[in-house]
């Protein structure tokens, strides 16, 4: 095995930053533009959490369900990115992603 060597890994990990900042530009753009569409929106908001930047993900997701209640790949995420500072929203917005699949006569996924 080769062992691992911290500036590859470091390297890696700017090359990954440097590519979620793009498309966070990219996605910015379109979101000028169509400030309502809901799947640029969870994707701002996916590519903020995984930026660790969970206030900007939390407020492009709020605004999300706020312009379409029944996206429940939306209410998902809230409740992700809600889970280690505000258990009480995350429980609402799994209970609500659940109602939403239950109420189309599917069964919810076990991981929510």
């Amino acid at each position: 095995p080769i062992p691992c060597v911290p500036w590859q890994s470091q390297t890696s990990g700017q090359a990954i930053s440097k590519e979620r900042e793009s498309a966070l530009e990219c996605l910015e753009k379109v979101r000028r533009k169509f400030p309502d569409h809901t799947q640029t929106l969870l994707l701002l908001a996916y590519l903020h959490d995984a930026s660790d930047r969970k206030s900007q993900a939390l407020k492009l997701l709020q605004k999300s369900v706020h312009v379409n209640p029944e996206d429940t790949d939306t209410w998902i995420m809230l409740g992700k990115v809600c889970e280690m500072t505000n258990f009480v929203q995350a429980k609402e917005a799994y209970e609500r992603a659940e109602g939403l699949i239950l109420d189309r006569g599917e069964n919810p996924p076990l991981n929510i």
